[in-house]
């Protein structure tokens, strides 16, 4: 790796004739405050590249090629150049404008806007509507490892075969992998058949057949079912999973998974106040009403004899109308035991249209304030992990924290556990000593392809959340079709800018570290939450890859841009969190 204030374009410099015949697969730049990076790693076929980007500057990906100066890039591991360039920047190039240089529909002469195109789509959809219960509650309910096998053995087939016959003539650009591109043709086919919410949760639901305990992150233990039943804490009782080592030479016992309900009704705090309407507010502040105070989800302890100081605190993904913490327990218990055998708490919150965006913002911050205050985990010792919309909640519990901070004159200063300042001290009661730990700062937040713009402007003008569904493999046309109605439940025009994460105040947050693809629906507001973040004094980490669908790394059983998005998150972890 060579670092650099600027990251240049896909260009070479001539009179370098070692690299003759290379090319950069990603490009960036920063202004002299921070280090730009482009990495290539072990993981793909020497074009997979990305960069991580530490600058304090605005966040950009220049697509012009003049100018002066270069840049040298060399390989992670041998220190050999690679690539010597020149770097020019002139206007950036719209969404509408990129998605001309790219191969969409698979290169096939083929619209799915087309009326005749989707009629046929939509009547196979019907036809399939009559009996996809059926078949949804029969793969539901086969075991998980044959599931996983079936996968990988599907895959193990069908991959060599696409690569000798296709090779990278289906995926959006040559410079992706050859599996981006088999992976390309399968799932392309998903924009042309409608959405549905039933369908959304049982995909996601079905996560874990991707994470097989030897896709990458490997796996160091595996699942076996106890039936012993215990509650944890106090909470109702609900069984356990056993994970037992996978490699020989390793004697402890295997961690356990443990299925959490706890009623915070008594003990809740920082989660008072937050509700959709002023109703549902004098409910609560009236001690009833429809507001839940019980946390569920899953606790994955590596140790049984003991929880570990640091815990991964785990938000799944799935635009606020799907997913589970149980589809996400195999890649979550993985990036665990990668980041050092921490333990991993993966709550439950509440899905639209059945609740509203407020009820999972509250149900997060109640699960955050139980693994502080129940559990007794130092703030200082707890990660945030989020996928897509778990990653705006992520943002939105660091606000609330920050807010509760403001609203209590609490200087954001004493949140980064500095304890070497020597301020006169003013006695304080126990309940505002114990609140103040409270709303202390986490370690840091991990944001993957992040949901963080509701606003009417994000979701309707041109930009990347309009036109790159086009090519998008997980945030398609049909995924758009079918969500956008339920944000109108949030409110008008002005709720949802004011609850959109990227349009709120940001100062007082921890570190964060983005990953983003250039080509992703999320990508302008992702950029916008680096630079409004920066901004306002928060250390940011980016991680940008190119011509990758959103949320890409949970791909990684697949695809070598995963496996390097992984490696980058905990990496980041390791060296900033633990």
């Amino acid at each position: 790796v060579e670092s650099s204030r600027v990251m240049p374009p896909n260009t070479k410099d001539s009179d370098d004739d070692d690299v003759a015949g290379a090319t950069a697969t990603t490009a960036t730049t920063c202004v002299p405050d921070g280090d730009t990076v482009i990495v290539r790693d072990h993981h793909g076929d020497g074009r997979s590249a990305y960069v991580r980007c530490d600058s304090s500057a605005p966040f950009e990906m220049p697509d012009g090629r003049n100018g002066s100066g270069s840049v040298t890039v060399r390989d992670s591991s041998s220190g050999s150049v690679l690539l010597k360039t020149r770097p020019q920047y002139n206007r950036r190039q719209s969404a509408e404008e990129v998605n001309q240089t790219l191969n969409l529909n698979l290169g096939l002469p083929l619209d799915p806007d087309s009326p005749s195109i989707r009629s046929i789509f939509r009547t196979l959809s019907n036809f399939f509507a009559l009996f996809e219960h059926k078949l949804f509650a029969l793969f539901g309910n086969l075991p998980l490892p044959l599931k996983q096998r079936l996968t990988k053995w599907g895959w193990m087939i069908y991959f060599p075969l696409h690569k000798l016959l296709l090779g990278r003539r289906t995926g959006i650009h040559p410079d992706a992998s050859y599996e981006y591109h088999a992976l390309s043709t399968v799932m392309h086919w998903g924009r042309l058949f409608p959405v549905t919410v039933e369908r959304m949760r049982f995909s996601l639901s079905q996560l874990s057949v991707w994470h097989p305990p030897e896709a990458y992150p490997y796996c160091l233990r595996r699942y076996e079912r106890e039936d012993d039943g215990g509650g944890d804490n106090g909470g109702s009782g609900g069984g356990r999973w056993r994970l037992r080592r996978r490699r020989v030479g390793h004697h402890r016992e295997g961690a356990v998974v443990k299925k959490i309900s706890y009623d915070m009704k008594d003990i809740c705090r920082i989660a008072t106040g937050i509700a959709d309407n002023e109703q549902e507010q004098e409910q609560e502040d009236e001690g009833g009403g429809g507001c839940s105070t019980v946390v569920t989800g899953y606790y994955i302890q590596q140790n049984p004899s003991q929880p570990s100081d640091h815990v991964l605190f785990w938000l799944y993904g799935g635009a606020y109308l799907a997913g589970d913490s149980e589809g996400n327990l195999p890649i979550a218990e993985k990036f665990g035991q990668w980041c050092n055998d921490v333990d991993v708490f993966l709550p439950n919150y509440r899905l639209l249209p059945e609740y509203s965006f407020f009820d999972s913002l509250r149900d997060v911050v109640q699960s955050y304030e139980y693994l502080v205050s129940v559990r007794g985990v130092k703030p200082c010792n707890i990660t945030c992990l989020g996928v897509s919309s778990g990653g705006g909640l992520v943002v939105r519990l660091f606000q609330t924290l920050a807010e509760r901070r403001r609203e209590m004159d609490i200087d954001d200063d004493s949140t980064h556990h500095d304890t070497n300042h020597h301020h006169d001290v003013v006695p304080k009661s126990t309940a505002r000593v114990e609140l103040e730990r409270l709303l202390t700062n986490p370690a840091g937040g991990v944001l993957m392809s992040p949901f963080v713009d509701y606003t009417v402007e994000s979701c309707t003008q041109p930009g990347s959340f309009t036109q790159y569904i086009k090519h998008d493999l997980i945030v398609n046309q049909s995924v758009i079709e079918e969500g956008l109605q339920y944000f109108d439940r949030l409110g008008d025009a002005d709720v949802r800018r004011r609850e959109s994460p990227v349009h709120r105040s940001l100062v007082g947050l921890p570190p964060l570290c983005l990953v983003v693809s250039e080509h992703e629906a999320c990508f302008d507001q992702n950029k916008l939450l680096v630079d409004r973040a920066r901004a306002d004094g928060v250390r940011v980490t980016c991680g940008a890859w190119k011509y990758m669908c959103h949320v890409w790394p949970l791909l990684s059983m697949f695809i070598p841009e995963g496996r390097q998005a992984c490696d980058f998150m905990v990496n980041w972890i390791k060296e900033n969190c633990l």
